[in-house]
């Protein structure tokens, strides 16, 4: 078995869900009741979660990026169309309305992606929070 410090420097260099949970192993391997090694499983526990909830809020802005271009590629082909398919007397009519409620949809979809912005401070926040309470007890 790895030494605690073995697994500590994956951390620093590198954190991630899968390096805390070796940890988590090293930790409880010491077999001991202090409350030294409860206090740095329970900070493992939550740099955990926070790492493992910022890695699903990047993927999610990945999938969000993806579908927002997607929709833009779909409206785009639907105002095409529209543009194409118009009689000349309806012509700047439709280009106006459709461009119109177009540029509506492409900014409606790229509000999916911004909101990952927000989301994503939350978590920030919240694991801000809890290490300044542990720093401070410590």
């Amino acid at each position: 078995m790895k030494s605690l410090s073995e697994v500590v420097q994956p951390i620093i260099a590198s954190p991630t869900p899968g390096a805390l949970v070796a940890l988590q192993g090293a930790l409880l391997a010491l077999e001991l009741e202090s409350e030294a090694v409860s206090q740095a499983l329970e900070i493992t526990g939550q740099f955990h979660t926070y790492l493992s909830e910022l890695q699903s809020k990047i993927t999610a802005k990945q999938y969000n990026e993806v579908a927002s271009r997607l929709d833009i590629g779909a409206v785009g082909t639907v105002a095409l169309e529209n543009i194409v398919a118009t009689q000349k007397e309806q012509f700047w009519k439709r280009l106006l309305l459709g461009g119109l409620g177009e540029a509506l949809m492409v900014a409606a979809s790229r509000q999916y992606v911004r909101a990952w912005d927000a989301e994503t401070s939350l978590v920030h926040t919240q694991a801000a929070w809890y290490l300044s309470e542990a720093l401070w007890l410590a």
